[in-house]
C-alpha cells in the first residue's frame, strides 16, 4: 500500500478476494448439501466454514476497495458505478444471510419448527446472493477489462456464466410433472361414500 496513490498491486487484492468469496467459499457452500458424500452433521460444518470464510474475504475485499476510494482518490466517491453500488448490495445481503443462518442453525436460536420452516427461504436467499455475485463479478469485468486484453476477459466471462450453470444444475432438483398424479387422501372428517373410485387411496 502506498500512500500517496492507488497501485495496481494494492487494488487487485479487491477483485482477488471477491473472487475467492464466490468461487472458493460460496460455490462449495452452496453445494455441500447437494454433492459431499459425507454425513449432514459434517456437511453443516463444511457449510459454515466456507461460509466464514466467505465472509472473511469479502469483508477484506469490501476493505480495500473502501480504502482506496475514501482514501487514496483525490476526490474521495463510493458510489461511482452501476458495480459498485450493486457490490454494496451483495455485500449486504451476504452479511445478513451469513449472520441469519448463523443465528438460527449454528446457535441454534428458535426451535425446530421455526427453523423447518425457514430452511427453504434461507436455502434460495443464499442461492440468490451467490448469482448475484457472480453477475456483479461480470459487471466489475466489464470495467477493469480493456481492449487489449479482451479475449482474457471473454475467458474468464466464460469460466463465470460456466461455474453459475453448474450450480444451478447442482442445487436445482428437476422433476417431470406429467409423471406426477396428485392423489385426494381420505381423513376422518371425510364421507368415503361421496368419494369416487379415483379419489379412493388402496391401503
Amino acid at each position: 500500500r502506498d500512500d500517496r496513490w492507488i497501485t495496481p498491486q494494492y487494488f487487485n487484492w479487491h477483485p482477488l478476494l471477491m473472487s475467492a468469496t464466490f468461487f472458493l467459499c460460496v460455490t462449495p457452500a452452496v453445494c455441500t448439501f447437494e454433492t459431499y458424500p459425507c454425513s449432514r452433521n459434517a456437511n453443516k460444518w463444511l457449510h459454515a466454514t466456507y461460509h466464514t470464510f466467505g465472509c472473511i474475504c469479502i469483508v477484506g475485499g469490501l476493505y480495500i476497495i473502501l480504502d482506496c476510494h475514501l482514501n487514496l482518490r483525490y476526490e474521495p466517491r463510493v458510489f461511482q458505478s452501476i458495480h459498485a453500488l450493486c457490490g454494496y448490495v451483495v455485500f449486504g445481503l451476504f452479511c445478513l444471510n451469513y449472520l441469519f443462518g448463523l443465528c438460527v442453525f449454528g446457535c441454534r436460536c428458535g426451535g425446530d419448527v421455526l427453523r423447518r420452516s425457514i430452511m427453504p427461504y434461507h436455502k434460495r436467499f443464499g442461492l440468490f446472493v451467490a448469482i448475484a455475485g457472480y453477475a456483479n463479478i461480470l459487471l466489475g469485468l466489464s470495467q477493469a477489462v480493456k481492449p487489449s486484453q479482451l479475449a482474457f476477459g471473454q475467458l474468464l466471462a466464460g469460466f463465470v456464466l460456466l461455474t453459475l450453470l453448474l450450480v444451478i444444475l447442482t442445487v436445482v432438483n428437476f422433476m417431470n410433472k406429467k409423471e406426477v398424479r396428485a392423489e385426494y387422501v381420505a381423513t376422518d372428517v371425510d364421507d368415503v361414500d361421496d368419494q369416487t373410485d379415483d379419489d379412493r387411496v388402496q391401503t
